[in-house]
């Protein structure tokens, strides 16, 4: 486990899956506790994909590979902490024989967390050190509680834009996705994710760039700004009153239930030339 404090933030990370451990502000924990009875992770690293391939499988340049790891093998891998101050950490993944099974690229992925007074920066850098070009996805998966006063219920909360936005919501069903369409007739400022969620599943939003968590109850809240990652999903299991909502910025989509399998034709994906590096994250804010 690795810590960093800024005086303001105390965040504990883990190099497995570069996973959150906590998140803690004013002295409430905003990370969903990974109670392994509901849902055993807290904040998974998603790469090279995002979602489920139909069948665990793709072909690129014709040959077929396996990646039976929803959202990428990246989620369980073990990254190399390469360093640690008081304020940031930065981890390291690179290629394998092992992920070369699944994956026919030569890469470096840089994870870095990083606290700036009530934020948290997420960094991803991704280098390709193949001789052709590079093509992936990238995303988070982090659970936030929903119990930061004990007498907290899921239904107290929701969440805000920063204005009225038409968005976009692309269909999920037995794990793959169809077309997307409005998400609403007219503009939207607040969603009801509870309800959203128990309708739909996941709920996968597009021209949105930053959601804030709020309460009816209180003032606590978490922002996340996401302007280069082109989708939002938002998911918590199907039960009564789960305690924590994944809010998950992605450049990515599941297989379209129609696809081909042909990795280079996925949704949202991002390409890298030979020795072309591509930088981009999102930013937690905490009140």
């Amino acid at each position: 486990m690795e810590k960093i404090n800024n005086g303001i933030i105390e965040l504990t990370t883990s190099n497995i899956g570069c996973e959150f451990q906590s998140i803690k502000y004013k002295e409430k924990e905003y990370l969903w506790n990974g109670d392994s009875t509901i849902w055993k992770f807290r904040s998974p690293m998603l790469f090279p994909i995002v979602g489920f391939l139909k069948d665990n499988e793709c072909f690129i340049d014709g040959k077929r590979y396996e990646m039976p790891v929803n959202h990428g093998f990246g989620k369980l891998a073990s990254y190399k902490v390469i360093s640690l101050t008081n304020n940031e950490v930065k981890y390291e993944l690179t290629s394998s024989e092992e992920t070369l099974k699944e994956y026919p690229y030569e890469f470096v992925l840089h994870v870095t967390y990083k606290l700036e007074n009530n934020q948290i920066k997420v960094i991803w850098n991704v280098l390709n050190k193949s001789n052709k070009t590079m093509y992936y996805h990238i995303g988070a998966h982090t659970g936030f509680s929903l119990r930061l006063n004990d007498d907290d219920k899921t239904s107290d909360y929701y969440l805000e834009l920063d204005e009225p936005k038409k968005l976009n919501i692309f269909e999920f069903a037995n794990n793959l996705t169809g077309d997307k369409h409005p998400f609403k007739e007219d503009a939207i400022q607040q969603i009801n994710f509870e309800e959203e969620i128990k309708k739909h599943g996941v709920v996968i939003l597009e021209n949105v760039s930053n959601v804030t968590l709020k309460s009816h109850r209180h003032n606590h809240s978490v922002r996340l700004d996401f302007e280069k990652l082109p989708l939002i999903g938002l998911w918590h299991p199907q039960m009564e009153d789960c305690p924590f909502v994944c809010l998950e910025p992605w450049h990515g989509i599941m297989d379209n239930k129609n696809t081909d399998k042909n990795f280079l034709n996925k949704a949202f994906l991002i390409s890298l030339k030979p020795n072309e590096s591509y930088e981009t994250g999102y930013t937690i804010t905490l009140n």
